[in-house]
């Protein structure tokens, strides 16, 4: 369902993220990378 909205390589990084949450010294890093990028949510 998320490839409609972000790319494999950024579903990889949340993903890889989630799993290391507890090592994660900045939240922001995560929620940077759950933004959809711009040119992908305007197809829509």
């Amino acid at each position: 369902m998320a490839g409609k909205f972000i790319g494999e390589k950024q579903m990889r990084q949340i993903i890889d993220t989630v799993y290391t949450l507890e090592k994660l010294d900045d939240i922001g890093k995560l929620v940077k990378l759950l933004i959809i990028p711009r040119q992908i949510s305007q197809k829509s």
